[in-house]
C-alpha cells in the first residue's frame, strides 16, 4: 500500500497554487529550465509534457528556446 498524500495545511485549491506560479516569472523560469534539464537527462518530451501538464509542442518550444538563447 503507498504513503498517504501529505495535505496542505492552509487548504489551498490546486487552482490557487497554479496562479501562485503563473504570477511570477521567476517561477515559470524555473520549472521550464527544470524541463530542459529533465530532457538532457534522458527523460523524453512525452514524459514531460505529462509531468508538466502542457502539450508535447510546449516542450519542444522551450527546448529548443533554451538552444537558442
Amino acid at each position: 500500500m503507498g504513503r498517504k498524500v501529505k495535505a496542505l495545511e492552509n487548504n489551498y485549491a490546486s487552482k490557487q497554487i497554479k496562479a501562485i506560479i503563473d504570477g511570477d516569472a521567476k517561477h515559470k523560469l524555473g520549472i521550464r529550465i527544470y524541463a530542459v534539464y529533465q530532457s538532457s537527462m534522458g527523460m523524453s518530451s512525452r514524459a514531460l509534457a505529462k509531468l508538466y501538464n502542457v502539450s508535447f509542442k510546449q516542450i519542444r518550444n522551450w527546448i529548443n528556446r533554451f538552444d537558442a538563447e
